[in-house]
């Protein structure tokens, strides 16, 4: 059965299964989950949700809605697409396409990428306007939540929403509605915002197209410094310079609001961006440099989707050699100074062997004339080597942890309103609780804590139900079944058979 309304133009897949549970009147979050997932456990991930498979399936079946278009029509992928390698941009859609636990946001660089993420959704009002004299209702495009790009093109810079990504409701699909989104006066679009928000609307409108490997962008990249006379012969560039041309073009303002602060450590992203690329860069950091370049005044207008196809024409460099250079290796030579290699290996290892005399430069000879030869003689040599780290006395850790551990259940012990008594729930009372659950195999004593005093889910329901039942006999209200289910947040599908028990036997012995 297919149950999702079809998205609109630019609509984000986010915004479609808010829109269906609208629709259908739908209230309840982990209700919408179980409708279209068949699972409560998703989040509702704004930029790049997975289990495609199951959204296209649940929506018309027509080809523009497989796998892979709603992933280019209705997702952030067409941002991050071309600055990543082939090989790894197939993989995230076939990740996308299932279950992928956020490894797509690790893959892609999106988790650990200085550039700033947007803390709430926005909207623009008029657009919203448009909408719903053209479609009967409002829905979140997501040209508006793409960081940077913080304009419409037409009406203005866009407006915070009430609803923060980052929120406690993870499960929870928010509509676009008066409610959420007010209808306030509009600012001028800046400068910074307007440049942004053009790049991004031609990198969402994009067709897939193959990605350029990082040895183009780094040969585009030292072909442009060389063009635009910020080289410095054949090997040097001139940072400071390009700093300074950048500066000019972006405010200091706007690339700490977006985390792309300049300074001048070798580690900052400026330079390593002329460097060999080695990682991804930023759809940001790309339009940052490249507007810069080809739009300094702001007048000149580019297009990146031209610039990713040219360096996508760009040469691949290789560091093989050729048949030629192979055929030219002497022999003779060559074996002599594997013999030699081999000799100073089996007295002094390979590690000291290239730092005794003629070492080094033996190493280097066979490293680019015979290199399989050499790897696989220097990997029989290499001896196991086994760290051992005694920094930490666990012992006396374990027992200084258990103590604080037992201290807590103390305290909290006789009180009914707590959390469930998890785990996970004691390690966040503690200092550092992720580099404490890492190391549990070496802490016995409060491994033997978790398993004598955390709260399994039948303690925890007998413990809520008790809570509710003292709470509706002080405030005099009759305590039936229904009313402290109610009051517990449970349900008679959730109940453990431990706590249905107890339940009929509590409820049994109350007068109502």
């Amino acid at each position: 059965m297919r149950i999702l309304p079809i998205p609109y133009p630019d609509e984000l897949i986010y915004s479609v299964i808010a829109r269906y549970g609208v629709h259908f009147g739908r209230t309840s979050p982990k209700a919408v989950l179980d409708d279209i997932f068949s699972d409560r456990k998703i989040i509702a991930t704004i930029d790049l949700p997975n289990q495609l498979s199951k959204v296209s399936n649940q929506l018309p079946a027509l080809t523009e809605f497989s796998e892979t278009n709603l992933a280019y029509k209705h997702t952030f992928f067409p941002i991050y697409a071309p600055f990543t390698l082939e090989s790894r941009k197939h993989k995230c859609l076939k990740l996308l396409s299932n279950r992928s636990q956020g490894s797509v946001h690790l893959m892609l660089g999106i988790s650990a990428s200085r550039v700033n993420k947007n803390i709430t959704l926005k909207y623009c009002p008029q657009c919203l306007d448009e909408q719903l004299q053209q479609y009967g209702e409002y829905y979140w495009k997501r040209s508006w939540q793409v960081t940077g790009a913080e304009c419409c093109l037409e009406h203005g810079m866009l407006i915070d929403s009430d609803i923060s990504i980052n929120t406690n409701h993870r499960h929870a699909y928010f509509s676009a509605s008066p409610v959420h989104c007010l209808m306030m006066p509009q600012a001028k679009a800046t400068q910074e915002a307007s440049t942004v928000t053009t790049q991004v609307n031609l990198l969402l409108s994009q067709p897939p197209i193959c990605s350029p490997t990082f040895a183009q962008w780094s040969l585009f990249y030292k072909q442009m410094v060389n063009n635009h006379g910020y080289g410095k012969g054949e090997c040097h560039i001139k940072h400071d310079e390009i700093k300074q041309l950048i500066l000019n073009r972006w405010s200091h303002y706007w690339l700490k609001k977006h985390g792309l602060e300049l300074n001048n450590k070798d580690t900052c992203w400026l330079k390593a961006i002329f460097r060999k690329h080695r990682k991804s860069f930023s759809y940001l950091e790309h339009i940052v440099v490249l507007s810069s370049f080809y739009d300094p005044d702001s007048n000149n207008k580019w297009d990146i989707c031209e610039v990713i196809n040219k360096i996508s024409n760009l040469p691949c460099a290789t560091t093989k050699l050729d048949e030629e250079n192979k055929n030219n290796i002497d022999i003779e030579t060559l074996k002599d100074h594997q013999n030699s290699w081999k000799a100073l290996v089996s007295k002094w290892g390979v590690k000291a062997s290239r730092h005794k005399e003629n070492g080094g430069a033996l190493y280097a000879y066979l490293y680019r004339n015979d290199k399989a030869w050499l790897l696989k003689l220097n990997k029989s040599y290499h001896l196991p080597h086994k760290t051992v780290n005694n920094r930490v006395n666990w012992r006396k850790r374990d027992r200084q942890l258990c103590k604080q551990l037992i201290t807590k259940s103390k305290i909290i012990e006789l009180q009914l309103e707590h959390p469930q008594l998890t785990r996970g729930w004691y390690l966040t009372q503690l200092s550092s609780p992720s580099n404490i659950e890492k190391h549990l195999d070496k802490l016995l004593l409060c491994n033997s804590f978790f398993q004598r005093y955390c709260e399994k889910t039948d303690d925890y329901q007998i413990r809520r139900i008790t809570r509710s039942i003292q709470i509706l006999r002080t405030e005099l209200i009759n305590t039936s079944r229904w009313r402290v289910l109610r009051k517990a947040g449970l349900s008679e599908e959730r109940l453990t058979s431990l706590a249905r028990h107890f339940l009929d036997h509590v409820i049994g012995d109350i007068i109502e």
